[in-house]
C-alpha cells in the first residue's frame, strides 16, 4: 500500500470516530435537556403543590438540576477545543513578541 493512502485511511478513521463522538455527545445533550426539562416542571409543581417533605424533594430535584446544568456546561467546552489555537496563539505572539524586540533593538542602534 502507498504512504499516502494509509495516511488517508488513517484520516478516514479518524474523522469517522469524531463523527461518532459527536453523535454520542449530541444524544447525551439531548437527553440531558429533556431531563432537565422533567426537573425543571416536578420543581414548579412541588413549589405550588407543596407535598409532605417537599423541601427534601426540592433541594435533591435543584442538586439533579445543578449536575446536569454542570455536565452540559462542561462537556460544551473541553481542553482539547482549545488546545490548538491555545498554542497557535503562543507560538506566533511569543515570535511576533521576540521579532519586535529584535527589530527595536536593531532600529534603535
Amino acid at each position: 500500500m502507498m504512504e499516502g493512502q494509509e495516511e488517508f485511511e488513517q484520516a478516514i478513521a479518524a474523522a469517522d470516530a469524531a463523527l461518532r463522538e459527536l453523535k454520542e455527545r449530541f444524544a447525551q445533550v439531548l437527553q440531558d435537556q429533556n431531563t432537565l426539562t422533567e426537573l425543571q416542571s416536578d420543581r414548579q409543581r412541588i413549589k405550588t403543590e407543596k407535598p409532605p417533605a417537599w423541601k427534601t424533594e426540592l433541594a435533591h430535584i435543584e442538586a439533579q438540576i445543578e449536575t446536569i446544568a454542570l455536565n452540559l456546561e462542561s462537556r460544551l467546552i473541553q481542553w482539547q477545543s482549545f488546545k490548538e489555537p491555545f498554542w497557535q496563539t503562543v507560538r506566533f505572539g511569543g515570535l511576533g513578541f521576540i521579532l519586535g524586540w529584535l527589530l527595536h533593538s536593531w532600529l534603535r542602534s
